[in-house]
């Protein structure tokens, strides 16, 4: 189906969405008329018409109504739409940046989490990431031991196998220090991403915290 709607034009609403957290009745009327008609997307299509863009815009500036959460839930489908595409609308939907529903999809991310499908790194990593936060609320034990299990793995794994990548290694223990301090950080949190060194940049008090929360 094609589109009428340009990528230029996607992420003119998006940087409005941004910086304004607004856009004028008639661009959300537009928008969710849009987002309502798009049935798939392969990732080729996204990268043509930036629909991710949308979906993030429309979660910035709208409430999370029963209407609207139907129409981002659509998008959270492997089936039919690409990584950036459930991604955003994942994270749309239970990010505390944005609608804040994780509660209500809990068995959805653990399937992320779990998922090993690496044509979905994007949807995995947001619902790690959206797990860690959600349970520094909920202090879910069952949760932090799946993400601090998930953690071990990779951690074993890179030692073992020799593997250069550290990139889930990063995810699992940001969110794990996200179970700790949520949206805070203290001095003795990582800010940074991308730039992890294996042990160094992990906090034996991180563990040992975590490991106290699970037991």
């Amino acid at each position: 189906m094609k589109l009428q709607i340009s990528k230029k034009e996607m992420s003119a609403l998006f940087e409005k969405a941004k910086w304004t957290f607004e856009l004028s009745i008639e661009e959300i009327v537009n928008l969710r008329n849009l987002l309502n008609r798009i049935e798939k997307c392969s990732c080729q299509e996204d990268f043509l018409c930036g629909i991710h863009n949308g979906i993030v815009a429309f979660g910035l500036c709208t409430k999370p109504t029963s209407d609207n959460i139907a129409l981002i839930e659509k998008f959270v489908n492997t089936e039919y739409f690409c990584d950036s595409i459930t991604s955003v609308a994942l994270k749309v939907l239970c990010s505390n940046s944005y609608w804040d529903l994780a509660g209500n999809y809990e068995d959805l991310l653990c399937k992320f989490i779990q998922m090993d499908d690496e044509s979905y790194e994007e949807t995995v990593n947001v619902a790690i990431s959206c797990m860690g936060s959600y349970c520094h609320t909920t202090k879910n034990k069952t949760y932090i031991s799946l993400l601090f299990s998930l953690f071990n793995k990779a951690l074993t794994d890179y030692c073992d196998k020799g593997l250069n990548d550290v990139s889930s290694i990063e995810i699992l223990y940001n969110s794990l220090e996200s179970v700790i301090w949520g949206n805070k950080y203290p001095k003795n949190r990582r800010v940074t991403f991308g730039e992890m060194k294996i042990p160094e940049d992990i906090n034996q008090e991180v563990i040992a915290k975590i490991q106290s929360m699970i037991q």
